[in-house]
């Protein structure tokens, strides 16, 4: 399977999503590169691209949060999770196969939303 190894970064102290290279990203408004990311050290928090797209195009990452609808046998309902990468593989987003997901927000950002 072939997939695009992309990232973004968190910056601690700035408060804001950076974006290495040209993402398609909700609510992020700032361009970097690697090398300009290696200036923020450890104030920066390095994200890496899942390879898939939540239900509206936008790319999800490490650290996003992400809704979805489960027909559990007690009924539709809505799981929200946080994205990230354990033993090779990232969670909840590969689990699951066959579900649309949503990008609600992500764990810096949106810390309430956990």
């Amino acid at each position: 399977m072939k997939r695009t190894i992309k990232f973004r970064a968190w910056h601690k102290e700035n408060k804001r999503m950076y974006i290495l290279g040209w993402n398609k990203l909700p609510n992020a408004d700032v361009f970097v590169t690697i090398a300009d990311l290696f200036k923020y050290g450890e104030d920066a928090i390095l994200m890496q691209f899942t390879g898939l797209l939540d239900k509206n195009g936008f790319e999800i990452y490490e650290g996003d949060i992400v809704q979805w609808i489960t027909d559990a046998d007690e009924g539709d309902r809505k799981i929200k999770e946080k994205v990230f990468f354990d033993g090779g593989a990232f969670y909840p987003v590969c689990l699951m196969p066959g579900y649309e997901y949503e990008i609600i927000g992500n764990e810096f950002e949106n810390p309430e939303l956990l």
